[in-house]
């Protein structure tokens, strides 16, 4: 599955801006499904709620940082 980085690097730059945290670990694979499927994403009280379908996901700032982590050390291979 390859990352458009392009796009990619503009919601990592959006992500980066606001404060975030995720409480449902997401896995590295699942990631750029729930950014395609993501049609709404929210700043509440210091959490970014994702809403993929009829999941709703609430992301801890230590997993998105290690996801933001993993996807940049990805992108940076191809």
């Amino acid at each position: 599955m390859k990352l458009d980085s392009e796009i990619f690097s503009k919601e990592l730059a959006l992500l980066k801006n606001k404060t975030v945290t995720l409480s449902k670990k997401i896995q590295e694979k699942e990631w750029p499904l729930i950014r395609q499927k993501t049609t709404k994403l929210v700043n509440q009280t210091k959490k970014f709620t994702v809403q993929k379908s009829k999941d709703i996901y609430h992301i801890s700032k230590k997993t998105l940082d290690r996801t933001i982590i993993d996807l940049s050390k990805r992108c940076k291979k191809k």
